[in-house]
């Protein structure tokens, strides 16, 4: 079951505008960065991956990572750099941790590192997983309604 990360309903909002003397305070504002936030812990064969949704500055690294890249690996790094991104940790160790390569000392490139030296099955399982959270906050936030 996905654990929801930053849903606050439109009830609890008001009472904490309310609160404040119906005013909208700094804090109040700081929950805007969690709405639609959700986490989902993927069990396979006892190992338990951390999976969430993305910010709009991880998303923003991806596609920036997919535009330096030569054109013909663009398509097939897709996933794995959506997964480095997404997968924070495995039986609660941080990606960039499980690199065997002391070579590469860029965090997200570490964490790349594992993500490609994974079964493809196990990538294609994250992803779906990653894309169904996806769903959830969209309609978690109503983005299903606007686009109706």
């Amino acid at each position: 079951m996905p654990r929801m990360q930053g849903k606050f309903s439109d009830k609890e909002v008001e009472e904490d505008i309310q609160e404040e003397g119906e005013r909208i305070t700094f804090d109040n504002l700081k929950k805007v960065l969690l709405l639609g936030k959700i986490t989902e812990i993927l069990k396979i064969s006892g190992f338990s991956f951390e999976i969430s949704t993305l910010s709009s500055g991880e998303q923003r690294e991806i596609v920036s990572k997919i535009m330096k890249m030569q054109s013909e690996n663009k398509v097939f790094d897709i996933r794995p750099l959506t997964i480095t991104y997404c997968l924070k940790t495995i039986n609660g160790v941080q990606l960039e941790d499980l690199c065997e390569d002391d070579s590469i000392k860029d965090k997200v490139d570490r964490r790349l590192d594992v993500v490609l030296n994974m079964q493809t099955n196990l990538v294609d399982r994250i992803f779906r997983v990653y894309e169904k959270l996806l769903e959830e906050s969209n309609k978690q936030i109503g983005l299903e309604d606007i686009k109706k």
